[in-house]
């Protein structure tokens, strides 16, 4: 019961912090709440992978986006909200 405790005690901790993540935050921040959220998912033997997953598809997405001066910069980060979106569903 104890370990289900701080399961949930946990994942409500980052879900606060990553439901108002945005590709605006940037990469290092972003970054950082992946690995968060990876190392809890870890912990919890790799349960959740799907909600973990687009989280980081949004942070290589951001990372490939580059500058605003890369033709595909826009595409990239528009992208990487999507994958956020369902990442904060």
């Amino acid at each position: 019961l104890e370990s289900m405790l701080n399961e949930a005690s946990e994942i409500s901790k980052l879900s606060n912090i990553g439901k108002s993540a945005s590709v605006r935050d940037g990469e290092k921040k972003l970054y950082k709440l992946a690995m968060d959220f990876e190392e809890w998912n870890v912990d919890n033997d790799d349960k959740y992978d799907d909600l973990v997953d687009p989280l980081f598809m949004a942070v290589e997405l951001v990372q490939d986006a580059g500058t605003i001066k890369n033709s595909e910069y826009h595409m990239y980060i528009r992208s990487a909200k999507k994958h956020l979106d369902k990442f904060n569903k």
